[in-house]
Formats: C-alpha cells, sequence, structure tokens
C-alpha cells in the first residue's frame, strides 16, 4: 500500500511539473511592459475642453458618463481658480489649480481614468472670470486580429489564399495588432484548428488540438507576426466539396496598466474553401509532313494504298475489318482530356470531334476512361486518318461539360484544319437515243487542285454495230489531242477505244462521244479511266455499264479493292409517239422527239448491295417453272374437280417461292415433299 501510494505521489507531481513547464513560457518576465507606474505612465487622451464662467456649470461626457465642473472662486491675480467638480451623481470634490505653478498642481484626476487640466483664466467684459480646462481620459489598449495565407500550386493547381487542397498543407499567417491608445502586456494568443491537423506549430506552443503563444507587451500600433502550417482533411469521394469549408479560429488578450483584461472584441477566423474542378481539352492534328521548324504541317498530298482484310475488329470505332497499307502521307488526330483540378471528375458529356466525311479512320487508339478522370488522370484517343479525296477539312472542338455537385463547368479546346492536295478525277458514261441510234458519252473531270494525267479507255459489244468515225468526228476538234493520242482496236466483231495522253488541270473537263445502233435498248459495259498525280497519287475508274438501256451504277469496296453493284435503275422503254397513244397502261415511262439522256458519275463510298442475279434467283425460276409444269397436268387431267386443291397448290408454290428467297432450305424441302405427295395420290386415284 505505501509502495502503491509513492507512485501515485510521483506520477501526480510529473503530472504538474510537466504542466507547469509546458504553461511557463505564458507567463515569463518578458510578458511584462516596463512603464507600469500609475502616477507617471498613464497615457492619456484629450477627449475636449470646458469652459465655465464664476459660479456656473460646465459640463462634459465621457465614456458615457457626465462629469460638471464649476468654478467657485479665484484670486485676485487670477492666476488661480477654486474648482468644484462631480463624476454622475457621485461625490463632489474641491480642487485649487494654478495656472502658472508646478505640472502637478495644474491638473488633477479620478482614479487615473480622467484627468482635468487648468488651461487658461479670462475676464468678460463685465470683469467676471470664467476657467479654461482640458480634459483627458486613460488610454486603453485595443487587439485585433488578422489571418492571411498565401496563394500555393499543388500539383500544378493553384490554389488561392481563402482555398485548401484535401491532404495538402496550407501555411497561415496571423497578426495581432494594439491599435489602442495605451500598452497591453501578457498578451495570450490562442488558436483553435477545428478540422485542420498541425504540421508546423513555429513559434506557438500545442496543447489538446489548441496552440497558444504569450508574445507579452505591445505598445500603442505594435503588431506581433506569427505563421504555423497545417494539413486539410483529405477528401471522402462523396460529400460535396462546397459543403466541406475549413476554418481556423483565434482570439488575444491581455492587461493594461491598471491590470484591466482586454480581449479581442470577437473571435477572429479565416474560412477555407475547396477548388474547382478543372480540366484541359486538347485537339491535336499531327501530319506526316514535317516543316522546317520541326513542327507538323496542316497540309498532306493523295497517296495511292491498298487494303487487306482483319480477322477482327481493333476497335469499336473502326467501321470495318480492314487495314489499309502504304498510305505514306496521313493525319493523326489526338484528343486528350486531361483532369488538372484536386477531384475526380465522373460522367462527363463528351462532345467529339467528328470526322468528316472522305476521311476514312484507319487506325484506333485509346488510353484511359473518360466516363471517370481521376486527378492528374488523362484520357487519349488518337485516329489515323486517311484522305479518299481531296479537299478542306475541319475538325469542330472537342466539348466537355460536367455538372459538379450542382455545379456546371464546360471545357473545350480549339479547332483544327487539314488540307489535302490532289486530283480528284470523276468518270461518268451516259447513254442517250436519236432515232434508231445511241450515243454513248465518256466525261472525266479533275475537281481536285492538282492536275492528272488520265486514259479513258471504252468497249463496244459484238452485239451493237459502231456507226462508223463517230469516235473520230467527236474528237477531232479537241486540243492537244493528235492520233497518237487515241485508238480504235477490233477485236473479232467488238471494237476497243482508248484516249490516252489527256492531262486535266484542276476544274478541267475533258469529254467525247460516239454512237452505236442497236435492234434494242443495248446492254453496255463500263468504261475505264487509268489516272496519275504528283506525288505518288495514281488509280483506276470504273463508270455504270447498262442492261437493257438501264443503268447499273458501282462503286469502290475499300475493304476488298474491288468494284460493286451499287444502285439498279429500272429500264427505260423508249418508243415511237404513235405507239404510246396505242398502249398508253403500259407505257413507264416515254420521250418525244428529244433525245433522253441517262448518266451517273462515279462515287466512292463503303456499300454492300449488288445487283447480279444471286444463286437463288436461278434456283427460284427452275422451281417455279416446275411447279408451274405439275399444275397445268392436274388441272388438264382432273379439270374442274381438282380447282379447290390446285388453289392449295398455288399457295403452297408460292410458299415455296418466298422460303427460298429467304433461304429457307429445310422448309422448300418440307413444302416440296408435301405437294409431290398430293398430285401422286391424285394421279394415281
Amino acid at each position: 500500500m505505501i509502495k502503491t501510494s509513492y507512485f501515485k505521489f510521483s506520477w501526480s507531481f510529473i503530472v504538474a511539473l510537466a504542466f507547469i513547464l509546458i504553461f511557463m513560457p505564458l507567463v515569463s518576465a518578458s510578458s511584462f511592459c516596463d512603464c507600469d507606474d500609475l502616477d507617471d505612465d498613464v497615457e492619456w487622451v484629450s477627449v475636449g475642453t470646458v469652459t465655465a464662467q464664476w459660479g456656473k456649470l460646465g459640463y462634459i461626457i465621457v465614456d458615457e458618463v457626465e462629469y460638471k465642473f464649476r468654478p467657485d472662486d479665484f484670486n485676485d491675480d487670477l492666476k488661480s481658480v477654486l474648482l468644484s467638480s462631480q463624476r454622475a451623481e457621485g461625490e463632489v470634490r474641491s480642487e485649487f489649480l494654478f495656472l502658472e505653478a508646478a505640472d502637478e498642481d495644474k491638473w488633477f484626476h479620478w482614479d487615473h481614468d480622467i484627468k482635468v487640466v487648468l488651461t487658461g483664466i479670462t475676464q468678460a467684459g463685465d470683469s467676471t472670470p470664467s476657467a479654461s480646462f482640458e480634459i483627458f481620459k486613460r488610454g486603453k489598449p485595443e487587439l485585433e486580429i488578422t489571418f492571411s495565407s498565401e496563394s500555393d500550386e499543388v500539383d500544378g493547381v493553384s490554389v488561392a489564399e481563402d482555398q485548401y487542397a484535401p491532404g495538402e498543407e496550407k501555411r497561415v499567417f496571423l497578426e495581432v495588432k494594439n491599435s489602442g491608445d495605451a500598452w497591453v502586456e501578457s498578451v495570450l494568443i490562442n488558436v483553435d484548428l477545428n478540422d485542420f491537423r498541425l504540421r508546423e506549430k513555429g513559434e506557438f506552443e500545442y496543447f489538446d488540438k489548441v496552440m497558444k503563444k504569450n508574445i507579452g507587451c505591445l505598445e500603442v500600433g505594435e503588431s506581433k507576426k506569427l505563421n504555423f502550417t497545417v494539413v486539410a482533411p483529405k477528401w471522402d469521394g462523396r460529400t460535396s466539396p462546397y459543403e466541406l469549408n475549413y476554418a481556423v479560429n483565434a482570439s488575444a488578450g491581455g492587461y493594461d496598466i491598471k491590470g484591466a483584461y482586454y480581449e479581442s472584441e470577437s473571435d477572429d477566423s479565416m474560412i477555407f474553401h475547396c477548388t474547382d474542378p478543372e480540366l484541359k481539352v486538347e485537339l491535336e492534328l499531327v501530319t506526316s509532313q514535317i516543316l522546317e521548324d520541326g513542327s507538323s504541317s496542316s497540309t498532306i498530298n493523295m497517296t495511292s494504298w491498298f487494303s487487306r482484310s482483319l480477322d477482327r475488329k481493333t476497335s469499336t470505332w473502326q467501321s470495318s475489318d480492314f487495314e489499309i497499307w502504304n498510305a505514306w502521307e496521313t493525319a493523326f488526330l489526338r484528343t486528350n482530356i486531361y483532369n488538372i483540378g484536386l477531384y475526380d471528375i465522373s460522367n462527363p458529356v463528351v462532345s467529339f470531334s467528328e470526322i468528316p466525311r472522305n476521311l476514312l479512320i484507319n487506325e484506333v487508339h485509346e488510353s484511359g476512361d473518360y466516363g471517370h478522370i481521376t486527378p492528374e488522370g488523362q484520357y487519349y484517343l488518337g485516329q489515323r486518318l486517311i484522305p479518299i479525296r481531296q479537299g478542306e477539312y475541319t475538325f469542330q472542338p472537342v466539348k466537355v461539360d460536367v455538372n459538379f455537385f450542382g455545379k456546371d463547368f464546360s471545357w473545350k479546346s480549339d479547332s483544327q484544319s487539314l488540307t489535302v492536295n490532289g486530283a480528284d478525277v470523276s468518270l461518268k458514261k451516259s447513254l442517250s437515243q436519236t432515232g434508231d441510234d445511241y450515243t454513248i458519252t465518256l466525261e472525266v473531270k479533275n475537281h481536285g487542285n492538282r492536275a492528272a494525267w488520265v486514259k479513258v479507255c471504252d468497249h463496244v459489244p459484238e452485239y451493237v454495230t459502231y456507226v462508223g468515225n463517230s469516235l473520230e468526228e467527236s474528237l477531232a476538234g479537241e486540243k492537244p489531242l493528235s492520233e497518237w493520242d487515241w485508238s480504235v482496236t477490233r477485236q473479232n466483231s467488238s471494237l476497243n477505244f482508248s484516249v490516252d495522253g489527256v492531262l486535266l488541270a484542276p476544274g478541267e473537263t475533258f469529254a467525247f462521244d460516239y454512237q452505236v445502233s442497236s435492234d434494242e435498248s443495248p446492254d453496255l459495259p463500263y468504261a475505264t479511266c487509268e489516272f496519275r498525280s504528283i506525288p505518288n497519287y495514281e488509280g483506276e475508274l470504273r463508270s455504270s455499264f447498262f442492261v437493257a438501256g438501264a443503268e447499273h451504277q458501282q462503286h469502290l469496296d475499300l475493304s476488298t479493292g474491288k468494284w460493286v453493284n451499287d444502285t439498279v435503275s429500272v429500264p427505260i422503254p423508249i418508243v415511237d409517239p404513235e405507239s404510246e397513244l396505242e398502249n398508253d397502261e403500259d407505257i413507264l415511262h416515254s420521250t418525244d422527239d428529244e433525245s433522253e439522256l441517262v448518266s451517273s458519275e462515279y462515287s466512292l463510298g463503303v456499300e454492300d448491295a449488288d445487283a447480279t442475279p444471286s444463286f437463288f434467283s436461278k434456283i427460284l425460276d427452275s422451281i417455279g417453272g416446275t411447279f408451274e409444269k405439275i399444275h397445268k397436268f392436274v388441272g388438264s387431267t382432273f379439270g374442274k374437280t381438282l380447282d379447290s386443291i390446285a388453289s392449295l397448290f398455288g399457295v403452297a408454290e408460292n410458299a415455296a417461292i418466298d422460303a427460298v428467297e429467304n433461304y429457307l432450305y429445310v422448309v422448300i424441302i418440307v413444302i416440296a415433299l408435301a405437294v409431290f405427295a398430293i398430285v401422286s395420290t391424285l394421279i394415281s386415284k
């Protein structure tokens, strides 16, 4: 028991000693001011003057207290006065004051609070004397606290003086100033950090989340500056940062010459707010053309390339399953979204720059997730673009809109432009009729901004008759053609035409025609046009072809490099005016004496349409014919008694044909077997 009591005493003593040691600096000798004598060191402040005639009262109010003064008597030479005075409703006191005596005889005071000094004695015209007095009050200290901070840069983010960065340091400055009229001593500052965590206390003493500092004596107008460093709480990722405001509070107090305690009027504080979210959106265009200064040019040239099929898509942005090879001049469009703020950004609305027509996305590279970007995070989208036609292309700015805890923000990039130089050649083949003859017109035009060399070839099939010299007559007036620029070659009963060595300047058109004779609307193959342009750009075009006078357009499939049918036009019958009147109900379209023209222009598009009769269409013809023969046989053999069965037979036939058209093989077989079974049964009866 004695041992236990000893340890209890020891620990209590140690705690008490530690407490004394901690707060000993707060009451050190340097806390007091040197001039502390009430008789000599009071700092008086003038508050006004009072003049009163002999036997009359003079008044003054100081700090809401009324003071009364009455001169009761003067000496003969008017050098002194007997003054009666009263403070509020207190006792009346009388004092002799001397105008030319020592200083201490010129004045008196009330408890070192009010000082009355005789300043003069005058005499009116009627010889009535008056005394003048200057009234002073004891000066009092007044403490003011001012907080400040400094702008920081945290991870590249500007944090203003009154802002904080979650989980990061913030240096705070505190200034205590005596703005009163008298000194104050033993000034103690208390700082409450609230939710902040202390990193560096500076000159403060820190205990139980409160910092204290005794700054001692402050003379009139003197101030003391201190600083400390705190750490803001980390963000929980859920609470709105606009609801998370953190503050530091401070108070200060000290004693005046009479031992009265003065404290700052109210706790001063500084409130720190969050920063706003911040994104940086960039749209950059890089080409294979490098300028002398090392920067990338915004201009490229058309070049030739070929495609190769892929086993699978490399990206959801890829529109077709192929890749392009040997495209020497390309552009690379880069979209970067950086989170340069201090908070996670979720669910932004991103408006990407739309890729213009005639620019093909060949490669796509993507990293990050723009749906959620963490601080210092990045989303990247790279698209390699290959032009398929000359022109001027504009990429609109990338825009990002975010609603961040109820506040809307928007960022966008600059726009970009791309110039593609090169030839842009089109080939058009048209067919028109004049009387019994047909005119075939071939037109080649360069829509681009670079010249192109072209060679046009066409073929006249053996089942139509070429009108002699019609090509030669069409080319006779063309420049700069000469005899070696064109040729006509006969192959069995067909002809091959070629016009070679034509240089088309930008915007220039070259056209020629020839005539053929045919008893009916002719079938005509497509014409071809080879072209070359500088540098490294060449290719071959195909025009439309005609079947029974109807135009069939075609386009180049970029994924395979093959030409495929695009559209099929309804045949346009060309009839005489007399037959038009006789067969008005059967006419689809008619012409008058003027020529009717069917034309098309070559186009590059990625579509999958083919007008060639399919394998299943041929099957339909044979199956339909077989059903027709069986139908007639049953009808002639059994007469009208089997009309209903025949009707059923027709329905079965139509269903079978529809099934074939939709490639339903199993349904075809079942229907065919059922029909043949019915027919066999009827015949056997």
